[in-house]
């Protein structure tokens, strides 16, 4: 007598967000650069003679916690004063993810390396587009500048989690991260925080009274 055995085999299909993560997963998730990692990246970026400038305004303004897409939002007269020069804070409206307005803040380094850009670029109109990116085009840049400078497992929302966790690690509390980041709620912006096992050790060691 001849026995047939019959095996069933279950395959499991992981849901994925329309950009391939698996549902629920963040983008936030893409680990955050050390400060070294930043050095690295800008100055590498700086060394390509013909969209260096471009490049490195780009990532500045990523840097300081904006998504890749909104620099390519903003036009000519929205980031500068009367006099051409770039202001230290410009207003994101509700076309934004988040779908709310916020005030963003430029750093020294941002505003300068902005200005640089602004000054070579041929269109002077106030109107034109600080810069003449597609959103998509964009993150495939960012991605190719990391990847220029051995971040080959970053990608561009690892930039906006640097300033996120740079931030916290200053001191900043969580919900001024929030209102930086142009988040609604205070689980989202968690997920682009990191902290060291070393940082962990120094809280509970210096911080607990007992």
């Amino acid at each position: 007598m001849t026995t047939t055995t019959t095996t069933t085999t279950t395959t499991t299909t992981t849901n994925k967000s329309k950009r391939g993560r698996p549902a629920g997963v963040s983008g936030g998730q893409s680990p955050a650069l050390t400060p070294e990692q930043v050095k690295i990246l800008l100055r590498v970026t700086a060394s390509d003679p013909q969209n260096g400038i471009r490049n490195l305004a780009l990532l500045h303004m990523c840097l300081t916690g904006l998504r890749v897409a909104e620099p390519l939002m903003l036009t000519r007269q929205q980031v500068t004063t009367t006099d051409g020069s770039v202001a230290e804070s410009f207003v994101l409206g509700n076309w934004t993810k988040g779908k709310q307005a916020r005030r963003c803040y430029l750093t020294a380094s941002a505003r300068k390396s902005l200005q640089n850009w602004l000054d070579i670029q041929p269109n002077q109109n106030p109107d034109a587009k600080i810069f003449d990116l597609t959103p998509n085009y964009a993150v495939t840049l960012v991605k190719q500048l990391l990847r220029n400078a051995g971040l080959k497992e970053c990608s561009s929302h690892s930039l906006r989690r640097s300033a996120a966790t740079s931030l916290l690690a200053s001191g900043v509390d969580v919900k001024t991260i929030m209102l930086v980041l142009g988040h609604k709620n205070l689980s989202t912006t968690s997920a682009y925080l990191s902290r060291s096992t070393t940082e962990v050790q120094k809280a509970v060691v210096n911080n607990l009274p007992w």
